[in-house]
């Protein structure tokens, strides 16, 4: 009998943890592990996931939402769902999740045994929304009932227990990555300087995130005005949610550093691993992550990575690219210029240097066996 595995996450939404997900259960042994999906808010963006969950086999269960009524039809929803699947192991995915895989596993007569998956970063947890500090502060108190917790990033793992979280059962499993989806493409180079109408010269910088204050376009904008002084070929191309000439603080924030023809919006895309392979360098400018994914896609392909020091950044990147403070607009923007001073030739060095140390560190293989031994262990090992 396979093991059954329930996860328990808020939404499909293209992001980091959505598409780990994704790569984990569509790649776990059918025959070892039955996998599928309970999303506590469903909504339209996604729609995308949820296809590609299905196309893979994987059934995802939508559920009613977390606030108001909707929260209680959510927990008949999952009362419903875990007595008639009956999973050996319910695992939360990020705050939300880990406090429903927890309120979930009495329906289940104590058989189930709870995982969560903590994947944020608490480098300025005071100014977090009230809502996430409340959400966050039931986590902790309830840590030390969860029978693993797996951080995909050290720093997280660190932080969380200076904070009072349980330092026990704990795991850190790093994202992984798919050397066959992400790799290096002169086609999608071609393809997206002919979508974009650049020059053939043009020396193309992506960045890849959410329009939120995490991810800090604004140091981002102010560090581009010096790098197109030094490199007025440079084409910025940003893809994420809202990021698109429809939002108007950031298409004011660009306009105030005289930046309109260098700044391609894109929004939200589904070909990132094409839009990756076709970038000179990849830029992050988060004021706080755990642990970006858009690193090692970026890395996977042999682009060239600057990011600033947060969460893990640092050792992801190792010695292919460039760490720098957050917050540091000239610090970002000397680093950005100093890649692309670079000759071709080595950038492309860098590049291959950061595929093999994905390769060697953060394989999808990897990772996909990391979890498989720990849901192994919960579905083996009897309570403590």
């Amino acid at each position: 009998m396979p093991i059954k595995v329930m996860h328990v996450i808020g939404d499909l939404q293209i992001g980091g943890a959505e598409t780990n997900l994704l790569r984990l259960v569509s790649r776990l042994d059918p025959n070892e592990f039955e996998s599928r999906i309970a999303v506590l808010r469903p909504g339209e963006r996604d729609e995308h996931l949820t296809h590609r969950f299905r196309e893979a086999g994987i059934p995802v269960h939508p559920l009613y939402g977390i606030s108001g009524m909707g929260a209680v039809k959510t927990v008949i929803g999952l009362w419903k769902l875990s007595r008639g699947t009956r999973p050996n192991i319910i695992q939360g995915w990020m705050y939300h999740g880990n406090l429903a895989a927890s309120a979930t596993k009495p329906f289940c007569l104590g058989k189930s045994r709870v995982a969560w998956n903590i994947r944020h970063s608490m480098h300025d947890a005071a100014s977090d929304k009230r809502a996430t500090r409340f959400i966050r502060g039931l986590n902790r108190s309830l840590s030390r009932f969860a029978d693993a917790i797996v951080y995909n990033s050290n720093v997280s793992a660190t932080q969380h227990g200076q904070s009072g979280f349980s330092t026990q059962r704990t795991t850190v499993i790093p994202n992984g990555f798919d050397l066959s989806l992400f790799h290096a493409s002169d086609e999608a180079r071609s393809h997206l300087m002919a979508e974009l109408g650049f020059p053939d010269n043009a020396l193309l910088i992506g960045h890849i995130a959410r329009y939120h204050p995490a991810k800090d376009h604004a140091t981002l904008i102010k560090a581009a005005r010096g790098v197109v002084d030094r490199h007025p070929s440079a084409r910025f191309v940003l893809v994420g949610h809202d990021v698109t000439p429809a939002n108007q603080d950031l298409v004011a924030r660009i306009a105030q550093q005289a930046l309109g023809h260098s700044f391609h919006l894109l929004g939200e895309r589904h070909d990132i691993p094409e839009i990756v392979s076709a970038l000179d360098v990849l830029v992050l400018s988060s004021a706080g992550e755990a642990f970006p994914t858009v690193l090692g896609e970026a890395m996977a392909s042999e682009v060239v990575c600057v990011a600033t020091d947060v969460g893990d950044s640092a050792w992801i990147v190792g010695e292919t690219g460039r760490i720098v403070p957050p917050h540091d607009p000239s610090g970002l923007g000397n680093a950005l210029a100093g890649v692309l001073d670079l000759p071709p030739t080595e950038r492309r060095r860098l590049g291959a240097a950061a595929r093999e140390r994905i390769r060697n560190n953060f394989s999808i293989e990897r990772m996909v066996e990391d979890y498989r031994r720990l849901y192994r262990s919960l579905a083996t090992s009897s309570l403590p």
